[in-house]
């Protein structure tokens, strides 16, 4: 009887750490703050051991996320075409993915998504947020 409950146990840890290593799959993403009118590149790193197959990115919309750009060894970037002008992928990679916009604008301004779509851990995803700002300058004159 003891030997059962011993197997049941090693059988319950053995869970426990498939689960917790799983769960160690992460990506990793930075916001940025960028001037009005510049280039400005958002950057996702998969975090784990797993390569992905295909890479996309997509801009973060009030109905449904709009797909903007993806990139896979077979098929090389594909930009959507209200896209073509705006934004490619600069850093090609199935684990780091940069996209860089050539001049932003205010319509920039939010957030994307990078997905990794990969063979065991499924789609994994992350979030980087994009602020576009504009340098006001005051000009005063004093008069006394």
């Amino acid at each position: 009887m003891p030997f059962s409950h011993l197997s049941t146990y090693s059988l319950v840890w053995v869970m426990a750490a498939v689960v917790l290593c799983t769960a160690q799959v992460q990506v990793v993403t930075q916001d940025e703050r960028e001037q009005l009118y510049t280039p400005a590149s958002l950057k996702c790193s998969l975090q784990n051991a797993q390569e992905a197959l295909i890479v996309t990115w997509q801009k973060k919309k009030a109905v449904s996320p709009e797909n903007m750009v993806t990139f896979s060894e077979n098929h090389g970037v594909v930009i959507q075409p209200a896209y073509k002008d705006k934004i490619n992928i600069t850093q090609l990679g199935l684990q780091n993915s940069t996209i860089t916009f050539w001049n932003i604008t205010l319509e920039d301004e939010g957030c994307y998504m990078c997905l990794f779509n990969t063979f065991g851990f499924g789609k994994i995803s992350g979030t980087a947020c994009l602020t576009v700002y504009d340098h006001i300058y005051f000009l005063s004159q004093y008069s006394p």
